[in-house]
């Protein structure tokens, strides 16, 4: 559920602020609004610190073992920082490096110094490329070489005591030698090598940066809070929210501090923060809304329980593959055990959605791509979904789940809107979702259209019509009788796009077996083709995972936040809820 909110107001005298701000810190529950833009050259610089720690730490790799350094974090910073500009010198000078030797490499080894000295004796050597197919030049006052030919390219060098003209490319002379080269390729790869080392021997410090992160992390934060107040002297204002049920405890902090506070409800053109509290089983989901950056605002609903529920659903039909779910259950819980102490949402997301498809895929008999059943899970198979006309099955049923996802959207606008006439819209809305479903069944998979559903069809486009706008409302938003024909359209359209989970998961499938059957075609009766075929096996699905993951975030998220929220009437226009928060030696020197 969303969080009732309260808008606070507080007052406290100018030269109190950073007292007061602690304690609305470690109060920990007061999400700020500035009432003006936080700037300033302390600041400026405190952000400018936190950035260089935050570029310092990607510099580390992740230590084996920890130690306390004997400098400060300021001197490890300014360490890393050498050790990074020397890296990005050197590795611009060993691309050059490599470059040069490339564009030089044809004509072999020689030393541009001697080059450079028979010119000064009127013995001019020029190297040259000529254009694919085109012909060597052969100047008669002078001496061609041809060093290579690649590719209808040739390297070649004219010496001549005149200077010819040649039609082709010049290549101008080099620095050094190839040999020179390749010594100063080496040292700069020795360099990249020690610098590595450094870096990895550093890499014990990292706590001590990650320290300093936090807390720069942390007064930034205060001083862009105190930045942001409107100083009216000799009083400052601090704008913010705080969830509702903690009202009475901040009013009692207010007292006990003298500060003046208003707490009200938000005015509709606040910008209130959203904060989601759901029950344990349903707050796995919270890793999607975080992966994709959604929040429901403040006056939207939470479909976090829909979102979960379907997009288990959708997970299972799109990858639809038994094996893959026990592999991705298998992956999730040895990473797990291996950072125990990591977050827990997008595990617990991942266990859910594995399982699901792992049902999902006995029930449809499909393993890595294969219809060999295991025996003991043959009974489990449901011959709705395996034998003859399946494929249409399937397809009804997604075509039944998109219509039930969709009416319960204006199912729970209809409840949601329980005291006004607009829930018969909602309901009626629900009688046009499934009249459309059976015209799509009549379209898609040639099943006759029931006499029914047509009147069903009329009669709740009457009833959305009457009841989409109170009567006093009317004037005020009459344009929604003009767009209702194409709110019918979008509503079909919205229906017919959840055959994808169809489509998509027979992909699935049709990608795994196409594999399979060029792995068993290449056999198995040599070495060189038993690797071969298991390349092939491995590759192939590999590939078809990272795709059907691919389908499951651009399928499966769109059905939930696109299609069923707009039926909902979402437009996640929410401001995640961040309050506020002070810890000890914050706003002192780092």
């Amino acid at each position: 559920m969303i969080v009732p909110m309260k808008k606070l107001i507080l007052l406290c005298l100018e030269r109190e602020v950073q007292p007061t701000l602690e304690e609305v810190g470690r109060f920990g529950q007061v999400h700020v609004e500035h009432l003006r833009r936080p700037e300033g050259e302390d600041l400026e610089g405190e952000r400018a610190r936190l950035e260089r720690t935050k570029r310092a730490l990607a510099l580390l790799p992740e230590p084996e073992e920890q130690a306390d350094p004997e400098c400060s974090g300021e001197e490890i910073i300014a360490s890393l920082e050498d050790l990074d500009g020397r890296r990005h010198r050197t590795r611009e000078m060993l691309e050059k490096l490599r470059g040069e030797r490339k564009r030089i490499a044809p004509f072999g080894e020689f030393d541009p110094l001697q080059v450079r000295e028979l010119a000064n004796r009127d013995i001019h050597i020029r190297l040259y490329k000529t254009a694919p197919k085109q012909p060597v030049p052969e100047p008669d006052d002078a001496v061609v070489r041809v060093f290579r030919r690649a590719k209808g390219e040739a390297f070649f060098a004219v010496i001549s005591r005149s200077l010819p003209k040649i039609e082709a490319e010049p290549i101008d002379l080099p620095d050094m030698s190839l040999s020179e080269m390749d010594e100063w390729i080496r040292r700069a790869e020795r360099e990249l090598q020690e610098i590595a080392q450094s870096l990895k021997r550093c890499a014990c410090y990292r706590h001590v940066l990650e320290d300093r992160l936090h807390l720069l992390e942390t007064r930034v934060h205060f001083h862009e809070v105190e930045r942001g107040m409107e100083q009216a002297e000799p009083v400052a204002v601090l704008k913010g929210f705080c969830p509702a049920e903690r009202e009475e405890e901040l009013r009692g902090l207010a007292a006990r501090r003298g500060w003046g506070v208003i707490l009200t409800d938000p005015e509709p053109e606040d910008r209130v923060p959203t904060l989601i509290r759901n029950p344990r089983w349903v707050r796995p989901i919270k890793a999607i809304f975080d992966m994709i950056g959604i929040t429901p605002g403040y006056r939207e609903v939470d479909v976090s329980m829909f979102f979960l529920i379907f997009l288990s659903i959708f997970f299972a039909i799109l990858v639809g593959d038994a094996g893959y779910g026990a592999l991705f259950l298998g992956m999730t819980l040895a990473v797990r055990a291996k950072w125990p102490h990591a977050p827990g949402h997008l595990f617990h997301l991942l266990i859910l959605m594995s399982s699901c498809t792992i049902v999902w895929g006995v029930l449809t008999g499909t393993y890595f791509g294969t219809g060999l059943v295991p025996g003991p899970l043959e009974r489990l198979q449901i011959g709705w979904l395996t034998g003859e006309g399946a494929d249409a099955h399937l397809m009804l049923l997604c075509f039944v789940i998109g219509a039930v996802h969709l009416s319960l959207a204006h199912g729970w606008n209809a409840i949601r809107l329980m005291n006004s006439v607009r829930a018969l819209s909602q309901i009626g809305w629900i009688g046009v979702t499934w009249s459309m479903f059976f015209a799509v069944r009549y379209m898609v998979l040639n099943e006759p259209f029931p006499p029914a559903a047509g009147w069903t069809l009329l009669g709740s486009a009457v009833l959305v019509l009457l009841f989409m706008n109170p009567p006093r409302e009317i004037k005020k938003n009459g344009f929604g009788y003009v767009t209702f024909p194409l709110d019918l359209i979008n509503n079909f359209v919205d229906l017919v796009s959840y055959v994808r989970l169809f489509a998509v998961g027979a992909a699935t499938f049709a990608v795994a077996h196409s594999f399979n059957q060029m792995a068993l075609e290449t056999g198995y009766d040599g070495v060189v083709s038993g690797i071969v075929a298991t390349l092939i096996i491995f590759l192939g699905h590999t590939m078809n995972i990272l795709l059907a993951a691919m389908a499951v975030m651009v399928h499966g998220v769109r059905l939930n936040a696109l299609e069923f929220s707009s039926h909902v009437g979402m437009e996640w226009s929410g401001t995640e809820y961040r309050p506020f928060r002070y810890e000890a030696d914050s706003a002192g020197n780092t």
